[in-house]
């Protein structure tokens, strides 16, 4: 449900429409209570509005702030918002949005912002980890941090290159043992079990399979 609700946002993040005035409001709105409601669940760090033009969101603001009141979050406009590695420039050239946050979360975001006109400043190329920390204020999943960097900079995750899952395997002289381990103390969740084998989903496309090696091709002094 979390992934739903970051990739759910990072789409509303993108879209544009030719709507009213008071439609791109009313939509921008409602967007934008989704935003303080996750960013008050600690779903995400930081929430960013749709990126406005100066007429949009001064009428946007006002109403903005109240909605950032009763959800006891934080607001603040932003004239120039980071794009590093993660978003193409040209959508928030111009524009303004509202960032809503809580705690030091802003502060963060700051010292972010330095860390890239510094790096500017002398002529460097912006390190996609800038990019990745700006995923995480965000709230974005490694995975959609790895899609943004690959749309939009040089890198590239192993799905651009036709993998879509990975595997390993231990070998365990005591399985029931190993298996408990990983259960109970890793807290790890089944995924599938055999006779002489327990996989566990590890993350989104990774599994670890725990197999008897009395059962497999390998000998007991390579467990």
């Amino acid at each position: 449900m979390r992934n739903l609700l970051l990739f759910t946002t990072l789409a509303l993040f993108f879209s544009c429409n030719s709507s009213t005035a008071p439609d791109r409001n009313a939509k921008a709105l409602g967007h934008w209570e989704a935003l303080c409601e996750m960013v008050k669940a600690g779903a995400k760090p930081l929430g960013v509005s749709y990126p406005m033009e100066a007429w949009d969101i001064e009428a946007f603001y006002t109403e903005a702030q109240e909605i950032a009141k009763e959800y006891g979050v934080e607001t603040v406009r932003e004239k120039d918002f980071l794009t590093v590695g993660l978003f193409d420039p040209e959508i928030v050239k111009g524009k303004e949005v509202v960032l809503v946050y809580q705690g030091n979360t802003y502060r963060a975001y700051q010292d972010l912002k330095q860390e890239v006109a510094l790096t500017s400043n002398h002529g460097g190329r912006f390190p996609e980890q800038i990019g990745r920390r700006l995923g995480r204020l965000l709230g974005y999943s490694p995975q959609a941090i790895n899609t943004l960097l690959a749309e939009n900079t040089e890198f590239r995750a192993l799905t651009n290159f036709g993998v879509r899952g990975q595997g390993t395997t231990y070998y365990y002289q005591d399985l029931p043992r190993a298996v408990t381990f990983y259960e109970e103390t890793l807290g790890l969740t089944r995924h599938l079990t055999a006779e002489h084998a327990v996989t566990f989903r590890v993350a989104e496309g990774a599994f670890l399979t725990l197999m008897d090696v009395a059962h497999s091709q390998h000998s007991a002094a390579e467990a």
